[in-house]
């Protein structure tokens, strides 16, 4: 499981569907599609179901993109702190 596949199923949640989700990320629908086939491969589990002409998540699509918004937050802080080290004077003064 890759970063890059917890974002495409938030963006999916948010988004409702594959093309917007390929729109969102700049990929095409195929690309998305691939991505969420090869992670249900990984994963031995479905995190998408059909609906209608569409798709929607699975529970355990809804749990991962749940997941990827806690990741999402994790990732925000650190390069925060990061940012504000960065920032810092560093350094001896004698």
């Amino acid at each position: 499981m890759e970063l890059r596949d917890l974002t495409l199923l938030r963006e999916l949640d948010e988004r409702g569907s594959l093309t917007a989700v390929a729109r969102a990320t700049h990929v095409t629908p195929s690309a998305v599609s691939q991505r969420i086939r090869a992670l249900e491969r990984d994963l031995g589990l479905s995190v998408i179901e059909p609906l209608g002409r569409g798709v929607r998540l699975t529970e355990v699509g809804r749990l991962l993109a749940a997941g990827a918004i806690e990741v999402a937050a994790v990732v925000a802080s650190v390069e925060a702190r990061l940012a504000a080290h960065r920032g810092s004077i560093r350094g001896r003064v004698d």
